[in-house]
């Protein structure tokens, strides 16, 4: 079972929820960009409804972004910290945007892995999916390149190819969180 987090629906539902979850990090250009996180969502939730898993999904994008309602420091702030609980994060980089936030919180990720936790890599685990065409392809590229020096077991890098991006996500939840299964 997923849970969904937005910035709209933040409580979570009573029961056990294990304090690992999933956050799809990517471009939303305030509502502009494709909504790929919800096609992201419809493959997991096929790939996990027929098991006992219990999951929780984080999904930064708003239904309505309004810069005169919605506060950008809140939004980022609200982000921030639900990057830090993540376990996993899956990144995406479409082609038509730099997104440079997107970017910026990768390489935060990488960093604090390599700063405040050296020898615990297993924390997190980071999967990054770009079109070949994204704008800034080479320092994605030069990013995943540094980064796989560090954790060749926690570092994934899947270039022109969503689909297999996002079927590996899910084998990984599974694989990675199964002890979180209910009986």
């Amino acid at each position: 079972m997923i849970h969904l987090i937005t910035p709209e629906n933040d409580d979570l539902p009573t029961g056990s929820y294990p304090p690992h979850h999933l956050f799809l990090a990517g471009a939303i250009d305030n509502g502009k960009a494709e909504d790929w996180q919800s096609q992201v969502l419809t493959t997991l939730r096929n790939k996990l409804e027929n098991l006992n898993f219990l999951f929780q999904v984080v999904n930064p994008r708003r239904n309505n972004w309004n810069p005169k309602v919605n506060s950008t420091f809140d939004q980022a702030t609200w982000e921030i910290e639900k990057l830090t609980d993540s376990k996993v994060i899956f990144f995406r980089f479409l082609a038509g945007s730099d997104a440079p936030i997107t970017l910026y919180e990768l390489g935060t990720c990488i960093g604090q892995e390599i700063t405040i936790h050296p020898t615990a890599w297993g924390r997190r685990s980071i999967i990054i999916s770009a079109d070949s065409n994204y704008s800034k392809i080479e320092n994605l590229r030069a990013i995943h390149n540094e980064a796989i020096d560090w954790s060749p077991d926690n570092i994934f890098y899947f270039e022109n190819n969503n689909n297999r991006a996002v079927d590996f996500l899910g084998q990984h939840l599974i694989h990675r969180f199964s002890p979180y299964e209910l009986v």
